[in-house]
């Protein structure tokens, strides 16, 4: 075998060593990035089911559905002083309100704190205007609301048409304006006294309900005063909440990115992959073609190196006969001199 022919079955060899190093490497990056992408979407899942439990809420903790059904259950039903008063002029953004009443005003009007309903009529539902206070009366009351009204006040008050009730002193119940539209029946002693160290934990609807809630406290206009406080917590909450969604949600839209980049990338690793075996099917083709050819020229080697041996043997007998002949044809002209 010459040098040149060990050195390309080297190289093969050192060939087929690297190709099979890079397909070892393809093989285990494909696995890795498969792995990934099966992590994300666990991650991808979890995310998806804190967004639903953020959103909608669980057994042991509300959402925000349940603390907006809250805040809402919280604005009504409150009671009446000045019943069938008709809006006149409103301008929700700024609280300023000017009403028609048919009944007389309080004594020093100026300054009375009055609470506003919207009556339930067949074409409207009651609602909560809020908490105003008069700053003139001709004949007709103008009065500003005694604190920023909330979006929804604003459009129930542009929504609503009349006629509404404004309340001086709030009533303990106000039935027809419950969320189911009947009174508070709640038996006795279905629902614990409230004491002043219970007074936050009165506020959660999920501890006490809300009938129960207006049949055992009877001061509500303190209690409407804790419930703005309440609102003020549960909308910092629930814009907590919604910035907490808002993230998920970012981080679902960067996972889903993500998941489409791996993916990418696993069908280049599945290319390389694919090209890498088909060199090394052709490096393995070439190696048995070498081997092949390697062990014809071993056997034509050997024959040569026979067939070789023989001629050099016949060459020998023909040279050692030669020779003999030489030296019998020297002797005779030896012989034949010496007889002379």
């Amino acid at each position: 075998m010459s040098i040149w022919n060990k050195i390309l079955i080297g190289l093969n060899i050192v060939a087929a060593l690297v190709f099979l190093f890079f397909a070892m490497r393809a093989l285990k990056t494909h696995q890795h990035w498969r792995d990934s992408v099966r992590q994300h979407e666990v991650k991808l899942a979890a995310l998806a089911e804190e967004k639903d439990q953020l959103i909608n809420g669980s057994e042991s903790q509300p959402g925000i559905r349940q603390w907006q059904l809250a805040v809402h259950r919280f604005t009504v039903g409150r009671g009446r002083v000045w019943p069938n008063a008709m809006p006149q002029r409103v301008d929700p953004a700024a609280g300023d309100v000017v009403v028609a009443c048919p009944l007389s005003p309080p004594e020093n009007a100026i300054g009375t704190q009055l609470y506003l309903f919207a009556n339930p009529t067949p074409a409207q539902a009651g609602a909560y205007l809020g908490e105003f206070t008069i700053r003139s009366v001709t004949n007709q009351w103008a009065l500003r609301a005694s604190r920023p009204l909330s979006p929804e006040r604003q459009a129930a008050i542009k929504q609503s048409r009349g006629p509404w009730t404004m309340y001086q002193v709030l009533p303990s119940v106000r039935p027809d304006l419950l969320a189911d539209g009947k009174a508070a029946e709640a038996a006795p002693g279905t629902a614990p006294e409230a004491s002043p160290s219970d007074a936050g934990a009165a506020l959660e609807p999920a501890q006490l309900s809300l009938d129960a809630y207006l049949q055992k406290l009877v001061d509500f206009e303190a209690l409407f005063r804790q419930y703005y406080d309440y609102q003020a917590l549960k909308n910092d909450e629930i814009a907590g909440l919604t910035a907490d969604v808002d993230v998920t949600n970012r981080a679902c839209d960067l996972a889903d990115q993500r998941i489409k980049v791996l993916t990418r990338d696993i069908g280049a690793d599945k290319a390389l992959l694919a090209k890498t075996e088909a060199a090394r099917d052709a490096v393995i083709a070439h190696q048995k073609a070498v081997e092949g050819k390697l062990a014809e020229l071993e056997g034509t080697l050997d024959s040569t190196l026979k067939d070789n041996q023989a001629k050099a043997g016949q060459i020998a007998r023909i040279q050692l006969e030669a020779t003999r002949r030489i030296d019998e044809r020297t002797q005779s002209m030896a012989q034949a001199a010496a007889g002379r």
